[in-house]
């Protein structure tokens, strides 16, 4: 069954991701919130997301919840927020200088976060989200779009060094 959505004029969407029996759709205008969908009109609703920003792009789905980073609508800094649609809220993660970029790694159960040269590991929670490694060698340990593959308990990230281009990272 299909049934249209409401979206702010002149929306984007960003992103789209499923986590459980969920849909979370992503749309952007002046601001970005998220829908949670189970399949049903009835079971349709926008999620709480205090003031996201209108470039808001980095949503991605882990287990059964969606986790998106998003910069704040004054620019000021980013944070990470685990979204549930059973609850109908967003939880607070943790709060970053700007908005880190997400993938989400089965193979080593962990989602993992971009921020500038560093990377960070999240367990989906605010005391479980920490910094795993920075990367002082490369300019982007991950290239736009987080290229993340997980296979045998490892996550294979394609990341530029310097001087060298485009590399393989696991």
């Amino acid at each position: 069954a299909s049934y249209p959505l409401s979206f702010p004029f002149r929306a984007s969407v960003p992103a789209l991701v499923v986590a459980g029996d969920f849909a979370y759709l992503l749309s952007c205008g002046s601001q970005c919130p998220v829908t949670a969908s189970d399949g049903t009109v009835e079971g349709t609703r926008p999620l709480v997301t205090p003031g996201l920003a209108a470039w808001t792009d980095s949503l991605t789905a882990w287990k059964d919840e969606a986790y998106l980073a998003g910069e704040d609508s004054s620019g000021s800094g980013a944070t990470l927020w685990r979204l549930s649609a059973r609850s109908g809220e967003a939880e607070r993660l943790r709060d970053f200088p700007f908005a880190p970029c997400l993938a989400a790694a089965p193979s080593i159960d962990r989602l993992l976060l971009v921020l500038g040269s560093d990377l960070w590991v999240s367990d989906g929670t605010s005391a479980g989200t920490t910094l795993l490694r920075r990367f002082q060698e490369i300019d982007n340990p991950l290239v736009r779009g987080c290229v993340v593959a997980g296979r045998g308990g490892r996550a294979w990230l394609a990341g530029s060094g310097k001087g060298t281009g485009e590399q393989v990272w696991s």
